[in-house]
């Protein structure tokens, strides 16, 4: 890759911002050592599914070889070693969002959907609450403002029916709010001193308690 006029065309206008230029390795370096199994590969999916490294792999093998972690739950020495490490894991994610543990907690899901919909169906929503999102977003994020919940049905002549309810997490009153957000440098054109944005509110068409049927086939 390095003889590719395509590439040394692009290095030569991006090469100063482009792949960790100030790192101590550079995103050739890092993939040439790191992910050598995306040879011939374009992955274009880290945002849902990040790849890990080869040295992530090797130390979490080296760790789990040379270390017995128990069940947390039990208080024998290798369950309060798991539990040691779970912890501390959850001090650093709280750590690098500058969050007080005294005031939030951190729980593991099994990944952005069933985290967003905890927070769907367990935040306690009022007539004071304003769910807002940008517009372009995670679908489970779009999701928060309704998740629907089936029920089956059957009518006298014996068809079987089903309900599709949605509900909504919002049905409490609470106010939802779309947004675009942009930098102030892409609206007049020049960055201030201060780092600022500008929120654009759009309105969301909000819809009362809906139910449709589809009937199926009679066996």
């Amino acid at each position: 890759m390095a003889d590719d006029p395509e590439k040394e065309r692009f290095l030569k206008e991006f090469g100063q911002d482009y792949g960790y230029p100030n790192a101590p390795k550079n995103v050739d370096e890092i993939r040439a050592t790191e992910f050598k199994r995306l040879n011939d590969v374009v992955y274009l999916d880290h945002a849902g599914a990040t790849l890990y490294s080869e040295s992530q792999m090797e130390d979490v093998f080296n760790d789990l070889n040379s270390t017995l972690y128990g069940n947390p739950h039990s208080q024998s020495n290798c369950s309060l070693t798991t539990s040691d490490i779970v912890g501390e894991a959850r001090r650093q994610i709280l750590s690098f969002f500058n969050a007080s543990p005294g005031e939030y907690k951190c729980i593991f899901t099994s990944g952005a959907t069933a985290a967003l919909k905890l927070v769907g169906e367990t935040f306690p929503w009022s007539s004071q609450s304003t769910f807002m999102y940008t517009m372009e977003n995670h679908n489970s994020v779009l999701g928060i403002r309704e998740y629907p919940s089936y029920g089956i049905v059957s009518n006298i002549e014996g068809s079987v029916l089903l309900n599709l309810f949605f509900r909504y997490a919002l049905k409490e009153g609470a106010a939802a709010t779309a947004v675009d957000i942009e930098d102030v440098a892409d609206l007049d054109g020049r960055r201030g001193g201060k780092s600022a944005i500008k929120i654009i509110p759009h309105t969301v068409q909000r819809r009362g308690e809906v139910g449709c049927r589809k009937k199926e086939q009679t066996s």
